[in-house]
């Protein structure tokens, strides 16, 4: 069951950390921030606390 749920969150998260780091890359203050607190709150959907 990990192994889907873990599974489930990187496929829904792949697009969501590609356009993070075109962000970062260009410096895109509100998209980091944006995109980041989206990764956070499915991190913690799934009980990964250290994001």
């Amino acid at each position: 069951m990990i192994k889907e749920i873990v599974s489930s969150f990187l496929v829904d998260n792949t697009k969501r950390l590609e356009l993070l780091t075109e962000a970062v890359k260009a410096a895109n203050l509100e998209d980091i921030k944006t995109l980041s607190h989206a990764l956070k709150g499915s991190a913690a959907t799934i009980a990964a606390k250290p994001l």
